[in-house]
This record gives structure tokens, C-alpha cells and sequence, in this order.
């Protein structure tokens, strides 16, 4: 492997691997702004995506290369929508991933950032004690998609 290659593969690593620190040390999961929240998913899935590109276009112009890692930075961030920006309980087969992974492993997700500043005190705290609970039920997860989806987390 030369060099570059091994620069490569180390900046990506790091780029997730940061990405994935902001999500596990954030000290209130439930402060994060649709900002950070972008953010990690630039650091985790997007930078995954244009590296994929971007090793296909190795060999390729400076500039050919610089596109495929755009559209694969591009491609990474709409990834994330159907599959981690709101995990609803709906079977695995549809979203790829378990119902209310997220929420069980006190993940949040975009259309959960778009609702806490709009629900009231008692729905917040059931937000809370989903956030607080060691191991979150089922009937808990599918309290909190409730709410988001009434109080227009999806839209």
C-alpha cells in the first residue's frame, strides 16, 4: 500500500471514528441542534460514502476524483434519511434496521429534533424518561414516535 492510499484510509477512519464520539459523549442527547446533528451524519455515513467514491476515482484527474467524492459526500447524507433519520415501528424488512433502534439506543434523530422544542412539559418528559431508561420498552419507543409523528417530527 503506498502512502497515500494509507493517509487515505486513515482520514476517513478518523472521520468517522470522531463521528462517532459526538454521538456516544454528548453529555444531553437530547440538546442536540439540527446542526450537530448534521454534522454527525457528515462525519459518519457521508465521509464513509465519499471514501467509497473517491477510491474508485484513484487514479482518475484531481478533479474527477474531487466529484466523486462530492457526489458520494452527497449521496452518504441522503442515505441517512430512509434509514436512521426516524426509525418508526415498522418491520425490519422495510427500514433496514430494527424498529426504534435509535430510540432504544438513545440515538436522536432528526424528526425528534424537530419536535422537543414544540412539546409540551408532559410530552418532553416522556421524551426524558425514554432518554433516562437503561434498556427502553417497546411500549416507550412507540409513545415517543407518537408524539413525534403528531406534533409533525416527519414533516
Amino acid at each position: 500500500m503506498t502512502w497515500s492510499r494509507c493517509a487515505f484510509s486513515a482520514r476517513v477512519t478518523d472521520a468517522m471514528t470522531v463521528g462517532e464520539m459526538r454521538q456516544l459523549a454528548a453529555y444531553d442527547a437530547l440538546d442536540f441542534d439540527e446542526q450537530q446533528y448534521e454534522l454527525l451524519c457528515r462525519s459518519k455515513t457521508a465521509s464513509l460514502f465519499a471514501a467509497a467514491c473517491e477510491v474508485g476515482a484513484l487514479r482518475a484527474e484531481p478533479a474527477q476524483r474531487l466529484a466523486a467524492r462530492r457526489y458520494g459526500d452527497a449521496l452518504g447524507m441522503a442515505s441517512r434519511s430512509p434509514t436512521t433519520c426516524w426509525t418508526t415501528p415498522r418491520p425490519e424488512a422495510v427500514t433496514g434496521k430494527p424498529s426504534g433502534l435509535d430510540l432504544k439506543e438513545h440515538k436522536v434523530t432528526l424528526p425528534l429534533i424537530a419536535v422537543l422544542g414544540r412539546l409540551a412539559a408532559p410530552e418532553r418528559q416522556r421524551v426524558e424518561a425514554l432518554f433516562r431508561a437503561t434498556a427502553p420498552d417497546d411500549a416507550q419507543v412507540v409513545r415517543v414516535v407518537r408524539l413525534v409523528e403528531e406534533n409533525g417530527g416527519l414533516e
